[in-house]
């Protein structure tokens, strides 16, 4: 008798497939609740977006484990991509507030990368990014401080 039970298909497969689901949930399941609490808050409060509760996040970030020493530098750099696009090269101001937010992701992107995908301690990740953030700002400005801003700049503050 010949055996007509597809390959991969055997009893083993659907637990298999169930686990792995299941180990994806586990996964997302912070993020989706990470996601849900601050759509809640910023529904319930206008002010939720403030920087006091970016003190809050570090907090948290540091409760955890984990330490960003590169934060004070990676907003230095975003600032000097802002004020080059806006006071440099002369773009509206949106469009340099938003290249400022995706340097902002980027750099983040890579410190939670190299975290979770090399297993390098947040320490040691996020040491190297201040050095790589403070010689970036100063290279793109020179060394020099930005000014000049548009009047519009304080409406956004």
């Amino acid at each position: 008798m010949s055996d007509t039970t597809p390959r991969g298909s055997g009893a083993g497969a659907p637990e298999a497939m169930d686990r792995s689901r299941t180990l994806v949930i586990e996964r997302l399941q912070p993020l989706l609740i990470l996601v849900a609490v601050v759509v809640l808050m910023s529904v319930l409060s206008p002010k939720f977006f403030s920087i006091g509760n970016l003190a809050i996040g570090v907090t948290l970030v540091i409760i955890s484990g984990g330490i960003d020493l590169s934060i004070g530098t990676v907003m230095s750099l975003t600032m000097v991509v802002m004020g080059t696009l806006v006071i440099n090269l002369g773009l509206p101001l949106e469009l340099g507030i938003l290249c400022a937010i995706l340097t902002g992701a980027l750099v983040g992107l890579v410190n939670g990368g190299l975290i979770a995908y090399t297993g390098l301690p947040p320490f040691i990740v996020t040491l190297g990014m201040l050095g790589i953030a403070q010689g970036l700002a100063l290279t793109i400005s020179d060394g020099y401080s930005m000014y000049g801003f548009p009047d519009s700049f304080q409406d956004w503050s």
